[in-house]
């Protein structure tokens, strides 16, 4: 089984044999020294090849949740019970 000398790294071949990159996550970022890793990582669906690439970090989404649910909290108005006449067509039977 003969691979490939040279491998497809953001449009552009490189070779495989001195392959280095970083890969991103939400956290950081991590440099791989081989293509069958970084192809492994990125691949996991976790890592990405390229920083614009990552998406927003789920930890703020949840705690943008939280804040506008304490924000709701702040809103909530108590109502005054009414009363007020019977509905008419229960009234007929």
């Amino acid at each position: 089984m003969q691979t490939d000398t040279q491998v497809l790294y953001l449009g552009r071949f490189v070779s495989r044999e001195h392959f280095c990159a970083f890969v991103y996550n939400s956290t950081g970022q991590r440099l791989v020294k081989s293509y069958d890793e970084f192809s492994s990582l990125i691949s996991s669906g976790v890592w990405f090849a390229e920083q614009k690439d990552v998406p927003a970090a789920k930890v703020d989404k949840e705690s943008d949740k939280l804040d506008k649910e304490s924000d709701d909290v702040d809103k909530v108005v108590q109502l005054k019970s009414k009363r007020g006449n019977k509905c008419q067509s229960l009234q007929q039977q």
